[in-house]
């Protein structure tokens, strides 16, 4: 949720009753990054939202970064993958 001070009024951040929503990080004092199931969004303090990129895999822990000059964005995907093996045992 977002807290507006000057207001006292409370927002939901959209996506944040998903399964597997994990966090959101500021952008700058206007727009807030976040990730959900689906990819990464911004939103806006207005009330837009944008995607920004449409991600797919797992998503675990902290896996959505702001470089310092915020000019990038990192994000972290988890897979899943396995092997089968057929040995004829004699």
């Amino acid at each position: 949720m977002i807290f507006d001070a000057a207001s006292g009024a409370y927002s939901v951040v959209p996506g944040a009753g998903a399964p597997g929503w994990v966090m959101a990080l500021w952008l700058d004092e206007r727009r807030l990054l976040y990730r959900d199931p689906g990819g990464i969004s911004v939103l806006h303090l207005d009330g837009r939202q944008s995607r920004v990129l449409d991600v797919g895999g797992y998503f675990i822990g902290r896996s959505l970064g702001v470089s310092r000059d915020g000019r990038w964005i990192t994000y972290t995907e988890t897979g899943t993958e396995s092997d089968i093996w057929l040995a004829t045992i004699r």
